[in-house]
């Protein structure tokens, strides 16, 4: 609907059409309005305590961030130890097969 400028009555009658025909189509509230502005709802009042809950989703995220990464390190460290005692098991069935330095040859 388009916004006539110079009569805001005109808007707000449109602006609350808008808003029960979407409200009718989603089945979502329509927002409360004072002269065609929207109220803050009372749970946003309490700056304090918003801001606190999006503290709290901070702190939640970065230690989920934590722990992935702490788990992926941990991972990496495991794969590393289990490549190198691999090595070690190669390098120690080599050494068994190869002969010693101070053995030799003997030609009968």
């Amino acid at each position: 609907v388009a916004k006539p400028k110079k009569r805001p009555d005109i808007h707000m009658a449109l602006q609350m059409c808008d808003d029960w025909e979407r409200y009718l189509r989603t089945g979502k509230m329509p927002p409360e309005r004072k002269m065609g502005k929207k109220i803050k709802s009372p749970k946003s009042d309490d700056e304090e305590s918003s801001s606190e809950d999006e503290a709290e989703k901070r702190r939640k995220k970065a230690l989920r961030k934590k722990k992935k990464l702490d788990k992926k390190k941990r991972k990496e460290a495991e794969k590393k130890a289990k490549m190198e005692a691999k090595r070690r098991a190669a390098a120690k069935l080599a050494a068994l097969k190869s002969p010693a330095s101070d053995d030799f040859a003997v030609d009968w």
